[in-house]
């Protein structure tokens, strides 16, 4: 039998799952969405050569500057560029990629770039993962 004080640890364990649920369902499901990864079939079919072009085409929310709440926050309002989860520069550096290269590009809330690689991510993460090549 559940004691009176260990039901609102239950009912709060149960909030937090039903919570959570919607993060692991999955993103292939229906046509894209303003924060659903780029895919590889997107950027061959998007029209563009130019891989920043792509996501400006594609995803523009990704690219907009952030409102600054504080003036001089150190940071344009663009997201901090990684490939293969290394730090690249800024998404003007998307131009340097090829995207016959690019497997996929994901854009990373600020809060999830900051656990992931640390401070200095307040306008999030555009992160590419390269195409998977066989070795010869």
């Amino acid at each position: 039998m559940l004691r009176h004080h260990s039901i609102p640890l239950v009912l709060s364990v149960a909030l937090i799952a039903v919570g959570c649920a919607g993060r692991f369902t999955s993103l292939d499901s229906g046509p894209p969405t303003a924060m659903s990864p780029i895919t590889r079939t997107e950027l061959a079919d998007c029209g563009v050569a130019d891989t920043y072009e792509a996501v400006r085409l594609l995803r523009p929310g990704w690219l907009s500057s952030r409102v600054r709440t504080r003036p001089n926050q150190g940071s344009d309002g663009l997201p901090v560029l990684y490939a293969q989860n290394m730090w690249y520069g800024s998404a003007y550096d998307l131009q340097q990629f090829h995207m016959a290269d690019i497997e996929e590009i994901r854009y990373v809330h600020p809060l999830d770039a900051t656990t992931r690689w640390g401070t200095g991510h307040t306008d999030g993460v555009i992160e590419i993962i390269w195409l998977k090549r066989s070795k010869r």
